[in-house]
């Protein structure tokens, strides 16, 4: 099952009243009990994160969906005696990004983590490190500066500049062209 996939049941579970998500879930998931599972498993790591209940005792998940639950960062969560986790921020394909505060430096700073389910894949730490040692090369204002990969209980994560702002995919539902694509628009005088 396409992470996409999961991620958009959960939006659409997050959005029902708590009455009617059973009734969503398993009109959705229709009598798959492993993608039923993979929803439940998000939706109660997103009341985790965010301290709400919306999660009802059925949605928890198997025994081995709860020993990934158990080390899912949460708010609060300090990695390392050195980065407490103040806000999840959000998921894409290859990880999720936290914000979190650099007790050490007393800055705050972006966290990314790669999904439980990639973080023993070789190939994609290794596109992790590649990641961030292409980001290292660059310098400009446009672009997030790394600050280091670290290692926290054997998990690697990059330490990024955090920078407060709307997210692409905010603008894109609102429907927020780039300056770039306003002025493709624009009409060239000859």
């Amino acid at each position: 099952m396409a992470a996409d996939r999961i991620e958009e049941i959960v939006r659409g579970a997050l959005a029902c009243l708590l009455a009617e998500r059973d009734t969503f879930l398993e009109k959705i998931c229709a009598g798959d009990p492993v993608l039923r599972e993979q929803v439940s498993t998000r939706l109660i790591e997103e009341d985790l994160r965010t301290g709400s209940a919306r999660w009802r005792p059925r949605d928890w998940p198997t025994p081995a969906g709860a020993a990934a639950l158990a080390s899912a960062p949460r708010v609060g969560q300090i990695l390392g005696e050195r980065y407490r986790l103040e806000r999840f921020l959000g998921r894409g394909g290859m990880g999720e990004v936290w914000q979190a505060f650099d007790l050490k430096l007393r800055v705050e700073v972006a966290l990314k983590f790669l999904l439980p389910a990639l973080a023993a894949d070789p190939r994609r730490i290794e596109n992790l490190r590649r990641e961030v040692r292409t980001a290292r090369d660059v310098a400009s204002p446009h672009v997030y500066r790394v600050f280091d990969l670290i290692e926290i209980d054997g998990q690697e994560l990059v330490a990024m500049e955090y920078v407060d702002g709307t997210t692409l995919e905010h603008c894109c539902e609102r429907g927020v062209r780039s300056t770039w694509s306003r002025r493709a628009a624009l009409p060239r005088s000859s």
